[in-house]
């Protein structure tokens, strides 16, 4: 399933190297660094560093690197090389306007098509939600809200809903870590996501949208107050 895609990235063993495509790992990998800050905006990405990095040639990192040009994570730039790529606040609005309408679609039509088997998918993952924000992990709580929308996506029905929401929400990555964890969010996000499942589960389409939006909505608000006090850099 899609939801399960970043889990299945989580850890770079051998084994899989031995069942991904060497592309696919390095972007992977390079992807969860620049989504955490630790590749934070401007920071360059050297094809000889990387590939020395990890053990792998040039050819794999390349197409890794136009991969993530291609998601908008990283800027390449002719004769000089890439780096991580700048999000502007323009951009982040805009991106985040298009998430408050398709994450409402998708909730409302959720709650519409929700089965018993669904459920057990969304319980799993709030529950290990829970477990992180109680242990104070939180990189690892906002790697699961990613997750569960994008469960939410799938289980919306609609190819297109969980399209734009799989391609935006890469984009949305730094912009999640920082509503998080700079304005300590976690808890009042955990709610709202607890609420929303609720409307979800219960079958409440129209409920269920509008709490989709106020949830995004509030990220928003979280782009605006980075904005004024001067410490946006996504």
């Amino acid at each position: 399933m899609a939801w399960a895609e970043e889990s299945e990235y989580k850890e770079m063993s051998s084994y899989k190297k031995k069942h991904i495509s060497n592309e696919e790992y390095l972007y992977s990998a390079i992807r969860e660094k620049i989504r955490t800050g630790e590749y934070a905006p401007g920071h360059p990405l050297k094809e000889q560093e990387l590939s020395e990095k990890y053990k792998f040639s040039r050819t794999p990192v390349r197409a890794a690197l136009k991969q993530l040009s291609y998601d908008g994570m990283v800027h390449i730039i002719p004769r000089v090389g890439a780096q991580v790529r700048h999000i502007t606040p323009e951009e982040a609005y805009d991106l985040l306007e298009v998430r408050e309408v398709i994450d409402g679609l998708a909730a409302r039509l959720a709650a519409e098509k929700i089965s018993p088997e669904w459920m057990k998918q969304l319980d799993y993952i709030f529950e290990q939600m829970e477990r992180s924000i109680n242990e104070n992990r939180l990189a690892e709580y906002i790697k699961l809200n990613d997750s569960l929308h994008c469960c939410i996506a799938e289980i919306s029905g609609n190819f297109k809903v969980n399209e734009i929401i799989q391609l935006t929400s890469i984009r949305l990555m730094r912009i999640q870590f920082q509503d998080i964890l700079l304005n300590s969010r976690a808890r009042q996000s955990f709610e709202e996501h607890k609420h929303l499942l609720s409307l979800i589960k219960n079958k409440k389409p129209e409920e269920a949208e509008k709490a989709a939006r106020k949830h995004v909505a509030h990220v928003i608000e979280t782009v605006k107050d980075l904005e004024q006090k001067q410490i946006y850099y996504f």
